[in-house]
Order: structure tokens, then C-alpha cells, then sequence
């Protein structure tokens, strides 16, 4: 294994509760609700094993441990950690990265590190073995007339037509298992898996929070054809985390719509913006870039001590690379 002089022992976390915890990886740049243990217990329905260390510049950063055979359909090794970088990194092109991390996943115990940098506004350089994402940030303005000044004009022309039915917003654990099975013929839509079977999210929505997330419906004649879920994030933003449109019968506009009527719920409820996620996959980028806002960068590392599967890793990310759009 690779020389890691700067290597800190990890060791049970401190803090003394997980209120506190989640409290101070929220205060941190890279921390979002998804980094919390609150989000970790409603998501992946078990609790994490937390630990702490430092890393190559003293740093103190936070650990999850899961060992989480599959969800969702998706096959993870039996001790895989999720690691959250939650200090500033200055070092992420470092080509020893990698390796540090492979060193930390041997000494204890891990069969693969999953390791998130947190966003900032330049890219990062990509070191071996890791993918760069870029997410966008709409800030909201105060003049809704001046924000929508903002859209490309394909955005303009799609908001300006009118659609029937009405939306409205309701707590996302009220919604059915019928609405919650728009996710599925979304996903299917476009080609891609969905995240969650109708019965894992309306699971997962029963375990998160009061007041943590909201849903926007779009509805005709007391029939759900859309909806977005977004989550309440504490420092006054929402981010944005599922969406579902029927699009057999759902009108085109239908998206638009969604985010235009966020927009106003966020005006209305003193949020300072919306987090659109990842502009890293084509036509869900070229969308979400047409109502304007700004570019955010992270990066995505996976390692593991164990040389076949740095292989997999690997090769995945050189698809992944082929496949970026922007």
C-alpha cells in the first residue's frame, strides 16, 4: 500500500449527539442535508457507524460507514463507506489523493470509499480515479418580472403558454403511492433507472422530518401529472431532489411551469435560491441552464485497496468522461 505520513487513526466522533453533528457538516462549505445523519437514517433506513480523522492537512473531516448490501437494485460491497469532505481542500488535483484514500479504506477495513469534495465556483482538477459534477444554483430575485428577464427565450415562450389544471404545494409524505408511481414512467422515459421503487420512497418520505421536504403538484381534473420534491435546506435555499411528469398527458410546458411556480414559493418563503442539482447529464443540462444561474463545481472520488475493483472504477470513469455533455 502507498506511504501516507500524514495518516490520522480515525476515531469515534466526539460530538454528542447526531442534532449536533448534523448541525455543524450543515455550517461546513460542502455540507448539504444529504451529508446529515438525519438524511442517512430516512435514505439508506439504517444507522451509520460515525467516525472522524484528519486528513493530509489536519483537517478534521467526517466518516459514514455502511454496510449496505443493495438498494434500489444496485449492488454496493458489504463495508462501504461514504465519506464527506467537509473543510475547504486546496490539494484536490494532487495526483497522491487516490492513493491516501485507498490507504485509509485498507487500514480500516473498507472494501470502497466513496468520497465527496464540496462545491465551489472554479472546477477542480481531476485527479486519478475521480469525476468532476457540476450542479447550478439559481439565486432568487425579488422582481419575478426581472427574473424571468433572465430565461433564454425558449423558457420565456414555454412559461408564457398557459397550462390547464392548477398547482399546488402539500408535506411529500401526503403524496399517494398512485403519484409517487409517476417517478417510475419518468425515469423509464428517458432511458434511465428510477432511484426508488413507489414503495422504497414513500418509505423514505415516512422518515424524514416534518417540514424537511415539500412537494409542488401539477394537477388536472383531481389527477397528479407532475410533481418536484424539494428539500428545505436551513441556510435559506431549496434544493432539489426528485421530480416525475407524465408525459403522456402532461402538457409540454409542464416543466417549465414547475420551476417557475418554485421559484415564486421560494419569493414568498423568504429562500434565497433554488439548487437545481447535476448539469452533468445532456437535455437535463441544456433544461435546467435555460432559466439562467450560476455554475457550481464538486468532485466525486471513488477508491478501494482492492486493486480489481479500482479496475471497475477506473473504466467506469472513463465512460462517465465520454458521456459528460458539459
Amino acid at each position: 500500500m502507498p506511504e501516507t505520513p500524514h495518516f490520522t487513526t480515525i476515531s469515534p466522533v466526539s460530538h454528542p449527539s447526531a442534532q449536533e453533528l448534523d448541525h455543524w457538516i450543515m455550517s461546513t462549505p460542502g455540507g448539504t442535508w444529504f451529508h446529515t445523519i438525519e438524511a442517512h437514517r430516512a435514505v439508506w433506513n439504517a444507522e451509520p457507524d460515525v467516525l472522524e480523522f484528519a486528513d493530509q492537512s489536519g483537517n478534521r473531516q467526517v466518516l459514514y460507514v455502511t454496510r449496505l448490501v443493495e438498494r434500489a437494485g444496485m449492488r454496493y460491497p458489504k463495508r462501504h463507506a461514504l465519506l464527506y469532505l467537509t473543510s475547504p481542500v486546496g490539494t484536490a488535483g494532487d495526483r497522491s489523493i487516490p492513493d491516501w484514500y485507498s490507504a485509509l479504506a485498507w487500514k480500516s477495513g473498507f472494501s470502497l470509499v466513496n468520497w465527496m469534495f464540496p462545491w465551489q465556483d472554479e472546477p477542480y482538477p481531476i485527479p486519478a480515479g475521480g469525476t468532476v459534477r457540476t450542479g447550478l444554483y439559481l439565486p432568487v430575485h425579488p422582481d419575478p418580472d426581472r427574473q424571468i428577464r433572465s430565461f433564454s427565450e425558449q423558457a420565456k415562450r414555454q412559461i408564457r403558454k398557459s397550462v390547464p389544471g392548477h398547482f399546488d404545494w402539500v408535506p411529500a409524505r401526503q403524496l399517494s403511492m398512485e403519484e409517487l408511481s409517476l417517478l417510475t414512467g419518468s425515469y423509464l422515459a428517458h432511458g434511465r433507472k428510477p432511484p426508488f421503487a413507489p414503495e422504497e420512497l414513500f418509505g423514505v418520505l415516512s422518515r424524514i422530518p416534518d417540514g424537511r421536504v415539500t412537494a409542488l403538484r401539477y394537477r388536472q381534473s383531481d389527477r397528479t401529472l407532475a410533481w418536484r420534491l424539494w428539500i428545505s435546506d436551513p441556510r435559506g435555499w431549496l434544493t432539489d431532489w426528485l421530480s416525475a411528469i407524465d408525459r403522456s398527458n402532461a402538457p409540454e410546458p409542464t416543466g417549465y411551469h414547475l420551476v417557475t411556480h418554485s421559484l415564486e414559493y421560494a419569493r414568498l418563503n423568504h429562500y434565497t435560491g433554488l439548487d437545481l442539482g447535476g448539469i452533468n447529464t445532456a437535455g437535463i443540462a441544456e433544461f435546467k441552464q435555460r432559466f439562467g444561474g450560476v455554475k457550481r463545481h464538486g468532485l466525486h472520488l471513488l477508491t478501494s485497496p482492492n486493486p480489481f475493483i479500482r479496475l471497475l472504477i477506473r473504466a467506469n470513469n472513463l465512460r462517465y468522461q465520454r458521456n459528460r455533455q458539459v
